[in-house]
């Protein structure tokens, strides 16, 4: 969607609810409403969504309701688990009489603040307006740092990403409860881009702890980069020119807030004088674009040879550990899951979409499928994935009529090629057969490494072979200390060590064993998981 809306011109009437901090998801103060009628939003979306034809949008789109949204002052978390302030918006369909359910909008990337979503200007915003003039309850959390939070964006911080939107879910409870507002407690998630990254960053962390009043129906997540580690590294190493080059400092000044290890200072990184340079761009006063056209698109020529040659040979150097702990894959989603990609996307690869959905299949995940939304740029596949979540909310949810059933508007018989071809997608007719990607050595790796359910996550030690020491990363495990044991060829225990968790790389002391091969056991409470060692 082009960016910019008529909402950039809208007087907005303040006024605040002022209240103490006290726990994550307290409300601090509302500022609002803007009332916007059903007939602007949708001449609006008409104008603003690209390549979606005026006939798809009838048939998707249902202009029921006028909207008031808000800006909300909420309270989360920090990097350090301290309570701060995030913002967002939200949409209320206006004079609502039925109990609705909520839609979570979670954004993709933007540096600016004044294009957060909370300020009702920027590009994505036309996706608020259009899901509660459709009847939902809709947010749209800014993200740490974004917008009127404090501190930095940690961009593709997953823990981040789920807590200001959780947080942000009960906020907003709290708020329409206050108000009188009806509402039901199934959510509908959705996201593009980094949005696609936060929405399952929030999938998983909802279901690994339960937020009581929660009803996860389903998430859309389009183009994220799920498998930082591996996928999207990749694909951004063996491409000498990267359109976006601004995704790879904002990455990392992100990650050096998180962690605090990955430099010391921006020259270890950076030549001058993108290392002087870089950190004014992320200010929150510059677009993604202007950040850009400062930034060579042939990427490495930014960056300090050495530190590029870290990243690529050493598995343990702080960046690769800070991309390993944001991946999002090897876990088991409960709740429906569609991740969809375009084939021909140049700024995330559609193998993050396919590789996630492989290894949820392997983890025992039900009903998740990944679907390919045509050979659309990465920006322009947007617009379509936000339709196909929205007729997909309205298929389970029943707010809406379901494109694809008969009591619609219509069904496939009577619409045009490209209509038929959504409607396509939306029935998941053709989506493909993980079986056929296994038995393709591309993908074969993902049955191997994950034919031990136990292991849940993959144990690492290196160097391989050892001599005096190697060094063990053992990955997630639940509590705050493991033990760890070390057992040779014939099962004899030869040391013994209990560590803690918090630690992430353990120091592991080989001189005193002979050479040969061992068996490394990370036990946990209710995990374990086993690697060989060789010692040479």
């Amino acid at each position: 969607m082009k960016p910019g809306t008529i909402f950039l011109f809208i007087t907005i009437h303040c006024y605040l609810i002022a209240v103490g901090y006290s726990q994550p998801g307290t409300v601090k103060s509302v500022i609002g409403p803007v009332t916007v009628t059903k007939e602007v939003i949708y001449d609006s979306l008409l104008s603003l969504a690209g390549g979606i034809s005026p006939e798809l949008i009838e048939q998707v789109i249902h202009p029921d309701y006028d909207v008031e949204a808000y800006k909300i002052m909420y309270t989360t978390t920090d990097l350090q688990g301290n309570l701060t302030d995030a913002s967002g918006a939200l949409f209320i369909p206006e004079n609502l009489s039925t109990a609705n359910p909520f839609v979570a909008y979670l954004h993709g990337t933007l540096t600016r603040d004044a294009d957060a979503p909370s300020n009702l200007s920027g590009a994505e915003t036309i996706i608020g307006w259009m899901f509660a003039m459709n009847g939902y309850i809709t947010l749209m959390p800014d993200y740490l740092g974004l917008g009127d939070g404090t501190g930095v964006h940690p961009y593709l911080h997953k823990q981040t990403e789920a807590t200001v939107t959780t947080d942000m879910i009960k906020a907003v409870k709290t708020l329409l409860q206050q108000r009188s507002v009806p509402f039901i407690s199934d959510l509908y998630l959705c996201g593009y881009s980094q949005g696609g990254h936060a929405a399952v960053a929030t999938q998983q962390y909802i279901e690994s702890q339960p937020e009581p009043g929660v009803t996860l129906k389903i998430n859309v997540a389009g183009s994220g980069p799920y498998y930082l580690s591996l996928i999207q590294k990749k694909f951004v190493f063996t491409n000498e020119n990267y359109e976006n080059a601004s995704f790879l400092p904002y990455l990392l000044l992100g990650y050096q807030a998180a962690y605090g290890n990955l430099y010391q200072n921006l020259s270890q990184v950076f030549l001058a004088p993108y290392d002087v340079k870089i950190p004014g761009l992320f200010d929150g006063t510059h677009t993604v674009d202007e950040i850009d056209s400062f930034l060579p698109s042939a990427w490495k020529s930014m960056f300090q040879p050495s530190y590029l040659s870290g990243i690529t040979s050493n598995y343990f150097h702080p960046v690769n550990r800070a991309l390993r702990a944001n991946d999002l894959i090897r876990w088991k989603p409960q709740a429906k899951l569609r991740l969809l990609y375009t084939t021909a996307d140049e700024l995330v690869d559609k193998d993050n979409s396919i590789v996630a959905w492989l290894s949820y299949i392997l983890q025992g995940a039900k009903d998740v499928v990944a679907l390919p939304v045509g050979s659309y740029k990465h920006a322009e596949a947007a617009v379509y994935a936000v339709f196909l979540a929205k007729s997909n909310f309205d298929c389970i949810s029943g707010v809406n009529p379901c494109l694809v059933s008969t009591g619609g508007k219509s069904t496939d018989s009577d619409v045009s090629g490209s209509t038929k071809e959504f409607i396509k997608l939306l029935k998941e007719e053709n989506h493909p057969d993980p079986w056929q990607y296994f038995s393709d050595p591309k993908y074969a790796w993902l049955m191997y490494e994950n034919d031990n359910p136990a292991k849940q996550n993959t144990l690492h030690i290196f160097p391989q072979p050892a001599s005096d020491k190697a060094y063990i990363e053992p990955g997630t495990f639940n509590g705050e200390s493991v033990i760890i044991r070390c057992y040779d060829y014939t099962g004899r225990l030869v040391n013994i060590k209990k560590v803690n968790v918090a630690c992430g790389l353990f120091e592991f002391d080989c001189q005193n064993l002979p050479d040969g091969l061992y068996t490394i056991i990370v036990e946990g409470s209710t995990i374990y998981k086993s690697k060989l060692l060789i010692i040479k």
